[in-house]
C-alpha cells in the first residue's frame, strides 16, 4: 500500500512539473521549455544566430500551426515531405518532434524561396535590397584582386548592381564596377558573398509570406 502511495505522489509530482514547464498554451498549441531549448539549438545551428525568446516562441507556434494544418488537410504532401527527409537524414530525424517539424517547415519555405528566386526575382528587387542597407563597402582592384586599390560603398552603384544581377543569372563571379571611367574588379570573398546572399534570402522570405499562407491554409 505504501509503495502504491509513493508511486502516486511520484507520478503527480512529475506530472505537475511537466505542466509547469509549458511556456506557451493558446489555441490548442502548447510549447514546452524542452521544445523551446531544442529549438534554440536548431536555429543557432541552421542560421548561426540565436533568436530572442519572443521570436523563438513565435517561430515554434507558426511551425506547429503549419504542420498541424497540413497534416489534417494535405496529408499526401506531408508524406512526400517525410519521405524526402528520410532519404536525406535517415530515421533519426523523426526521434525529436521539434527537429522533424523544424526541417519540414524549412523545406516547405525553401520551395517557395527557390521558386521566387528562379522565376520572379529581378533587378529592381536587388536594387531595393542594396538601397535598404546602411552601406555596402567592398574592396576594389585594378589588377584582378591581387592588390586592393580602395574600399568603396557600392550600395547605390547602378553598374555594380546590374553586374551583380547578371552574375546571379549566369552563375558567374566576375564582379566589376566602373569608377571615373575606369574598370575595377570587386573583390568579394566568401564571407561577403554569404552576407549578400543572406540579405537576398531575408528579402525573398518576406516577399513569399502571402503565397506561403495561401498554400498552408488552403485545402
Amino acid at each position: 500500500m505504501l509503495n502504491k502511495l509513493l508511486y502516486v505522489f511520484y507520478f503527480l509530482f512529475y506530472l505537475n512539473l511537466g505542466y509547469s514547464n509549458i511556456i506557451y498554451d493558446k489555441s490548442e498549441i502548447t510549447v514546452s521549455e524542452i521544445e523551446f531549448n531544442q529549438y534554440l539549438v536548431l536555429y543557432e545551428n541552421y542560421y548561426n544566430l540565436i533568436p530572442n525568446k519572443n521570436k523563438a516562441i513565435k517561430d515554434i507556434v507558426l511551425i506547429k500551426r503549419t504542420i498541424n494544418f497540413l497534416e489534417k488537410n494535405n496529408k499526401d504532401f506531408i508524406v512526400q515531405l517525410d519521405n524526402n527527409l528520410l532519404k536525406e537524414f535517415g530515421n533519426s530525424i523523426f526521434e525529436i518532434t521539434i527537429k522533424r517539424d523544424f526541417l519540414r517547415f524549412i523545406k516547405i519555405r525553401n520551395e517557395f524561396i527557390s521558386d521566387y528566386f528562379q522565376n520572379q526575382f529581378n533587378l529592381y528587387d536587388l536594387k531595393f535590397i542594396f538601397s535598404s542597407l546602411d552601406e555596402l563597402k567592398l574592396p576594389i582592384s585594378s589588377n584582378n584582386c591581387i592588390l586592393v586599390d580602395s574600399v568603396v560603398d557600392l550600395k547605390n552603384d547602378e553598374y555594380f548592381i546590374q553586374n551583380f544581377y547578371e552574375n546571379i543569372s549566369k552563375k558567374n563571379k566576375d564582379y566589376i564596377v566602373i569608377i571615373e571611367n575606369k574598370i575595377f574588379n570587386v573583390c568579394l570573398n566568401s564571407i561577403q558573398l554569404k552576407k549578400i546572399e543572406n540579405y537576398i534570402l531575408q528579402y525573398i522570405d518576406k516577399k513569399i509570406d502571402k503565397n506561403f499562407d495561401q498554400f498552408v491554409y488552403s485545402k
